[in-house]
């Protein structure tokens, strides 16, 4: 199997493309977020049909939600009143948690056994009141045997 990685930038955006050149499948992540932007398969015409909603797209709508299919869900969290509490603690912010928010640390891609881009969030890229334990958060997003997957990594900091 053939896979490439590439930075772009796109706007005030900086992406990475993962590629599976045998199976044309593509991934575009946006570091803003560590959002999956585009899950793409190329057709037989050559072109990149995506599965997301607004694929690829990274401008404003209208109206409506702004951001593509998010796989932090969890994490993500909908903050009652830009606030609620948590062991006791306070966090603080808008009316989601703040990992959209953040340019998480591009860690490494891995191009063997399939192929895989990795991103960090730790303790120094948060305030106490958006997220009070000293916890980093390892995102990586995976093609292997033609499937994706995503994996979280919680660890103490």
């Amino acid at each position: 199997m053939k896979f490439s990685h590439r930075e772009d930038k796109r706007e005030d955006r900086l992406l990475d493309v993962l590629t599976d050149e045998t199976n044309g499948l593509r991934l575009i992540i946006s570091r803003l977020g560590a959002e999956l932007i585009s899950l793409a398969r190329i057709n037989e015409a050559g072109e990149w049909i995506g599965f997301l909603y607004r694929d690829n797209d990274l401008s404003s709508p209208s109206q409506g939600w702004a951001n593509h299919a998010t796989v932090m869900g969890y994490y993500l969290h909908r903050l009652k009143d830009g606030r609620s509490f948590y062991r006791g603690q306070e966090i603080k912010g808008g009316t989601h948690s703040f990992l959209r928010s953040k340019t998480w640390h591009f860690v490494e891609a891995r191009m063997n056994e399939g192929a895989s881009l990795t991103y960090r969030i730790t303790p120094d890229d948060f305030s106490a009141t958006e997220y009070p334990l000293k916890v980093s958060l390892d995102l990586t997003y995976k093609i292997d045997m033609n499937k994706v997957s995503v994996a979280f990594r919680v660890s103490k900091w």
